[in-house]
């Protein structure tokens, strides 16, 4: 079961990468607002759309876009001007969003909530990423 979440929000997290990296389109567009309370779009799969709809609520609740704060994330560096605790709240709001929208349900929820709980987001973080 911990392998298919972290695989889960891994491949979320490479695919948003992608996404904040340009890859979604030859041009560089606008940076989508992680405040739009809108699910991502129905033709992603559900891990993408998880893993984005649980990113968009920490950044909202941090102010910040999803690229920055996954770029953040992914690269053990802290979000400007964010601790450990507010990230971890953030993190909380996200994954709340994501369920209350439903694209993050079940085991899989109970999963990764309660790895934040137990561990903080270092450790959720952590977990993710194998390390």
């Amino acid at each position: 079961m911990r392998l298919v979440v972290v695989a889960l929000l891994v491949a979320g997290a490479l695919v948003a990468v992608h996404v904040a990296l340009g890859g979604a389109s030859p041009g560089l567009g606008e940076l989508a607002d992680p405040c739009r309370r809108a699910p991502p779009p129905a033709e992603r799969n559900q891990t993408e759309r998880a893993a984005l709809s649980v990113l968009d609520g920490a950044a909202c609740e941090l102010r910040t876009s999803r690229e920055a704060l996954l770029l953040a994330l992914l690269s053990d560096k802290p979000v400007e001007g964010v601790g450990g605790e507010r990230l971890s709240g953030a993190l909380r709001t996200g994954i709340g969003r994501a369920r209350a929208n439903g694209t993050l349900q079940g085991p899989t929820a109970v999963v990764v909530t309660a790895a934040l709980e137990l561990g903080g987001a270092d450790a959720l973080v952590s977990l993710l990423l194998g390390r």
